[in-house]
């Protein structure tokens, strides 16, 4: 149900209509929903949850926290992943139109600027000009960062972002090649690297711990993307878009999206037992509950866009609620 808005008497302007104080205020959160929704920004912070747990485990074994350098890492990984999730629906919009049998809006679930610039909404040339300008800032924040703190910063930067780009990027487009490159690449470009990156960028040097300690996060990122295609699977599949869930169907690519969240979680465990990570660490897994109950509602709806949408949005949040209590646990091990 489209949300409401109510104005008070003493906001009206005399005549019954809102006043122009009030019209302003609907206006803006109008548009702030749209960017929520054009940027898919709930996700590209869930995607940056391992940036956020490389400092921590940076600020964890070494004691030192750089401020500015912690801002502009963050920064330049979401809004890099603003860019990325811009861009991404725009170079499939762009694919669409080179099929011979291009998806029809009508059906498709309504969730992705994919819709969106198919059904005439929203100018193509409009995500694209955003997604570069976010990738343009993204880079800039990482060049600073560098300078801040060297060159190995930008390797790993650097190779994160051409990862996420060229994952559905002409002419390489790895990500729609099928077997798992995709899915593997994005552990890579927004996991695996930017904890590395982030953790570098505090302690100045590298451990073994950012390594096991990002496996968990780096899964559980790869989730975030895998739950966004079960989603979009048909539009994949006319597209010839070869994502695991193209590759194997829905049902079975539901039971695949379970189990890279029982490895993600698993992952923690097996850092801990391996004492790379303290005992601390075990309270990441307070995420488990909310993770897994995506799947337990799944096939009870009306139908699989709205299960598979409502498994996305769950692992969105598990995801966030995951970080944040990595990085908790951490802080409580170092206090305590």
């Amino acid at each position: 149900m489209p949300e409401q808005t109510f104005v008070s008497p003493q906001k009206n302007n005399g005549n019954g209509h809102p006043s122009t104080l009030a019209r302003t205020r609907e206006t803006t959160s109008s548009l702030a929903r749209a960017f929520v929704a054009l940027t898919r920004a709930d996700a590209a912070l869930a995607l940056a949850m391992p940036t956020l747990g490389g400092v921590s485990m940076a600020w964890w074994e070494t004691g030192v926290l750089n401020a500015a350098t912690l801002i502009f890492t963050l920064l330049g990984v979401f809004v890099g992943n603003l860019a990325a999730n811009l861009l991404w629906e725009y170079f499939d919009y762009r694919r669409s139109l080179t099929m011979d049998h291009n998806p029809g809006v009508t059906d498709l679930p309504p969730h992705s600027n994919y819709v969106l610039m198919r059904g005439g909404r929203i100018d193509p040339a409009l995500a694209r000009n955003l997604g570069l300008l976010f990738a343009l800032v993204g880079v800039g924040c990482s060049l600073l960062v560098t300078l801040l703190t060297g060159w190995p910063v930008l390797f790993f930067s650097g190779l994160s972002f051409m990862l996420a780009i060229l994952y559905a990027a002409p002419p390489i487009r790895y990500g729609y090649r099928g077997w798992g490159l995709g899915e593997l690449g994005v552990f890579f470009a927004f996991g695996l690297l930017p904890a590395l990156g982030a953790y570098y960028a505090q302690a100045d040097s590298l451990t073994m711990t950012p390594v096991w300690g990002s496996l968990s996060m780096g899964l559980l990122g790869v989730l975030v993307v895998f739950n966004y295609n079960l989603l979009h699977y048909r539009r994949d599949w006319l597209i010839r878009k070869r994502m695991i869930p193209v590759m194997v169907g829905l049902k079975r690519g539901v039971d695949v999206s379970a189990l890279l969240a029982t490895l993600a979680y698993g992952a923690v465990l097996l850092a801990v037992s391996l004492t790379y990570l303290p005992l601390w660490s075990l309270l990441t897994l307070g995420g488990l509950p909310v993770a897994l109950g995506g799947y337990s509602r799944i096939w009870r709806s009306e139908g699989p866009d709205i299960d598979c949408l409502q498994l996305y949005q769950t692992t969105v949040t598990a995801v966030i609620i995951t970080g944040l209590l990595f990085s908790l646990a951490l802080w409580l091990d170092k206090m305590v």
